[in-house]
């Protein structure tokens, strides 16, 4: 087993924490919508996040060849660190009755801050590691999905319109799918 092989191994305990954490919170909200009505926007906040962990972990590959070192590891560890973080703050904990709704907008500010400095550490590791991948997008195409999602994520974490989160969603759900085509699709392309 080579060095990827091992980080990956760990790299996927974690993000397997954070895909527990959703589908759990799913479950048990579920569960008690008799007692706590779902919130629409915690819901497709929580999907988002799924599918931000499960797209992080496929291109996860394209680190594939880099020489690994602690200190790269590391940066690799916290950068999904934050994303399961906010995986496993944006469903209520056990025994809480009240709003979801409430909820939501309680966490937003540690929930979008962890989502976006999960972007953030991913874009620094990304240009520091540069792997080699064959890409559709630019360079500068990169940075502006980056740059323009962190925007967005600023404006989630501190609005508390739910109209401007349903924009944000729309929106970060559109460039998510522009960074997979244009620069996870095929992580093997390499």
């Amino acid at each position: 087993m080579g060095q990827f092989e091992y980080v990956t191994t760990l790299v996927s305990f974690v993000v397997a924490f954070g895909v527990a954490r959703l589908l759990a919170g799913w479950a048990r909200q579920y569960a008690l919508r008799a007692q706590t009505r779902i919130y629409p926007l915690q819901v497709a906040a929580s999907a988002l996040l799924l599918i931000a962990l499960l797209q992080s972990t496929w291109a996860f590959w394209i680190y594939h060849d880099i020489t690994w070192t602690f200190l790269t590891f590391l940066g690799m560890l916290l950068t999904q660190l934050a994303l399961v973080g906010a995986s496993a703050l944006i469903h209520p904990p056990d025994g809480h009755f009240s709003s979801i709704r409430d909820y939501y907008f309680d966490v937003r500010h540690a929930v979008f801050g962890l989502t976006a400095a999960w972007l953030a550490l991913g874009g620094v590791l990304a240009f520091f590691l540069r792997p080699s991948i064959t890409v559709v997008a630019s360079f500068e195409d990169v940075v502006a999905i980056r740059a323009a999602s962190l925007c967005i994520f600023a404006v989630l974490a501190w609005s508390d319109r739910p109209a401007y989160h349903w924009v944000g969603f729309a929106a970060l759900a559109a460039l998510q799918i522009w960074f997979v085509v244009s620069f996870t699709y095929d992580p093997t392309a390499a």
